[in-house]
């Protein structure tokens, strides 16, 4: 077996096993597996329809509206940018109707596990960018997707503090009410 396609395995086996750990020490039981209420499981089936649809809408349009040179450019950013634009919509939506996160999970964990991974990214794809190693031969490398991935965690955490700002000034509002 050749020397890459052994590191190749190690690193999947490592980066399952620290999906595991992060995904256990997330959850406030230690369980590595996420619960939901009815209502978050129909909102998030909601979420995911829309992304569905959203993505194969993009897919179907990417033909008639890019030519040429730009999808020459684009390359592997055709394939990925409309499932990361699918998953904004479908996290977007069930963070905006109140089931993204789960019902065993402490916020605070789950922003910082997301804003390190979106933090980590962002330094892969800058460093890219910066380094000139974005663009070669007139065409997007791998690294875009990296900034892509960590752009995309940067909008959601945002997203995730906009809600609870919003939900805790409403809990104030109810109160004075009351």
């Amino acid at each position: 077996m050749k020397l890459g396609v052994t590191i190749l395995i190690i690193t999947v086996f490592f980066t399952i096993l620290l999906s595991i750990i992060i995904c256990k020490s997330v959850h406030n039981d230690g369980n590595a597996l996420p619960k939901y209420d009815e209502r978050q499981r129909v909102i998030r089936g909601r979420g995911y329809m829309y992304a569905f649809y959203t993505t194969l809408i993009i897919y179907c349009v990417i033909p008639f509206v890019i030519k040429g040179d730009t999808k020459k450019f684009l390359g592997d950013m055709l394939f990925f940018g409309p499932a990361l634009i699918g998953i904004l919509i479908h996290i977007s939506y069930c963070v905006w109707q109140n089931a993204y996160v789960e019902l065993n999970t402490e916020f605070k964990r789950c922003v910082a596990v997301i804003l390190s991974t979106s933090l980590f990214n962002l330094f892969i794809g800058l460093t890219s960018l910066t380094s000139g190693k974005m663009v070669e031969n007139d065409k997007l490398q791998v690294t875009a997707l990296s900034l892509a991935v960590g752009a995309l965690g940067t909008i959601i955490v945002i997203e995730m503090f906009i809600k609870r700002m919003i939900d805790k000034r409403g809990d104030v509002d109810e109160e004075s009410e009351a």
